[in-house]
């Protein structure tokens, strides 16, 4: 059990509920909404660009790939 006075009061004041003001209950739900908001937006801002490094990976390894069978002297060969 909390037993010192500055326990009990940090205690009563940052993990308690029961004493905190209403005010403050609604500015911390305000943050937690702004965090999932701006999260949500992040995630819907970078999967273009997160596709976009993906096709551009997927063009170059084709390209890649073709101008190894072109140096390689096998383009038209290609064997199963």
């Amino acid at each position: 059990m909390i037993s010192s006075f500055p326990e009990k009061w940090l205690y009563q004041t940052y993990c308690d509920s029961r004493y905190r003001t209403a005010a403050e209950l609604k500015f911390r739900n305000q943050i937690k909404k702004k965090k999932v908001f701006t999260a949500i937006t992040a995630v819907f801002l970078f999967l273009p660009e997160l596709f976009l490094l993906l096709f551009a990976f997927y063009v170059v390894q084709i390209g890649c790939s073709y101008m190894i069978r072109v140096c390689t002297g096998n383009a038209g060969s290609r064997k199963e």
